[in-house]
This record gives structure tokens, sequence and C-alpha cells, in this order.
């Protein structure tokens, strides 16, 4: 009768430990990732809310979305505003949000109904860049069309 492991049988049970471990420190290193990109994608929504609020209460901005079918509005106007915070940043970057972004609301159609939809862009060098959709992807800006700044979504 043996007494004991033998060292083959110990150095297969570290092996296994060792596999178990370094495939759960991978999934939760993704499913973190993917809450990160989930966060940021909620932080485009927000601003584009406090958008459309900020644009309901104030009379001009709402007369010019009525008569034109756009407003712009400037992520820093609704920071100094406060309808959202000045140090609102991005959960994957760790950075506070550029106040030159904007967030463009626009009259959308689709077949015979109308409504507001809403992006996230910045300029650079006098070229529009999307930041994000109403959904919060990088996709598929303000009905502008799909170019290298614009790319197409894929869903």
């Amino acid at each position: 009768m043996k007494n004991g492991f033998t060292l083959v049988e110990l150095l297969v049970v570290i092996v296994i430990t060792v596999t178990i471990s370094t495939g759960s420190a991978m999934l939760f290193g993704k499913s973190n990732s993917d809450t990160n990109e989930e966060d940021l994608r909620g932080k485009y929504r927000e601003m584009q809310r406090a958008a459309i609020i900020y644009t309901d209460l104030n009379d001009s901005w709402r007369n010019t979305l009525n008569e034109t079918g756009e407003v712009s509005v400037k992520l820093g106007e609704l920071q100094s505003t406060n309808y959202v915070s000045k140090d609102f940043s991005n959960t994957v970057t760790k950075e506070i949000f550029p106040s030159n972004y904007i967030i463009r609301l626009y009259i959308a159609s689709s077949g015979d109904n109308q409504y507001l939809d809403s992006c996230v862009v910045r300029y650079s060098g006098g070229q529009e860049i999307c930041i994000a959709n109403s959904r919060g992807y990088n996709c598929g800006c303000c009905d502008s069309p799909i170019s290298s700044f614009n790319k197409a979504c894929s869903n």
C-alpha cells in the first residue's frame, strides 16, 4: 500500500489548477472590459438625454429645433448649466469628456413617422467625426453619410 501522492500526480493537479485559474482570470478580465464599454455607451446616452431636457426647457432652443429640425448643444454648455457633471468621464480611458463634444438633436423619419433622434460628434480639422449614435455606439451618427469618420453600424 502506498503512502501519499507521487510527484507526477502532484504535477497533474498543479497544472489543472493553474489552467482553471488562468481561464477564470481571462474570463473575468473580458467581462470587466465589456462592462466598461456598456457603461461608456450609457454615458453617451446620458449626454443625449441631458441635451433633450435642456432643449425642451429652453424656449429658444426648442423653437430652433421646431423651425430647422435640428439643434446642436455643446457638452460644455450642459456642464456649465449642471445638466451633466463637470467631471463627466469616459469609463474606458478614465479621461474627462472634452467640453467641445457636440450633441446634435434632429428630427428623423421612418416611413411616415417622425421622431426626435440624437448623436454625439466632434470636429477635427473641419471634419465631423462620429462619437456615438443614439444607442451609444460609434457608428451611423446623425443620418450623416457613411465615411471613414462615420462608419456603418454592423447590427
